[in-house]
């Protein structure tokens, strides 16, 4: 609101306020759409599992142990505990379906967790798959 004073006439006058712009990041046409509490809810109700075959870094193979038959058997965490919130990858099938596919492939040495953060190749291949309609969901 502008208002007038006597020595001016009451015709407003515009300001330009400066503002920052925020740069835009290249995403390659991703959306940066963090999971919340009602996905992880949603997902572990689709999976219809209360425990998830979970590792602790890259290195898949500490995700097995061998039991008293020397079976190797896959290392399950309660969804609900605090064992799988240190893990950093669950795998997401079954043998009757792919539930969800999930990659990393942000740059190694970089930080991740953001469409930005992608390799630019990897940026660039989803941009174009995203322009021709079959890009992921």
């Amino acid at each position: 609101m502008t208002l007038p004073s006597s020595d001016r006439s009451s015709t407003p006058v515009s300001t330009r306020v400066a503002t920052r712009l925020v740069p835009q990041r290249d995403t390659g046409g991703l959306e940066d759409t963090p999971a919340g509490a009602t996905d992880r809810d949603a997902l572990i109700a689709h999976l219809g599992r209360e425990a998830l075959h979970a590792s602790k870094n890259r290195d898949f193979s500490s995700a097995y142990y061998l039991d008293d038959t020397g079976t190797r058997c896959p290392r399950l965490y309660r969804v609900d505990s605090a064992a799988l919130a240190k893990c950093q990858y669950v795998t997401l099938t079954n043998k009757q379906y792919a539930a969800v596919l999930v990659i990393d492939i942000d740059q190694p040495g970089e930080h991740g967790g953001h469409p930005a953060n992608l390799a630019a190749s990897v940026r660039e291949k989803f941009a174009s798959l995203i322009a021709r309609n079959i890009g992921p969901s």
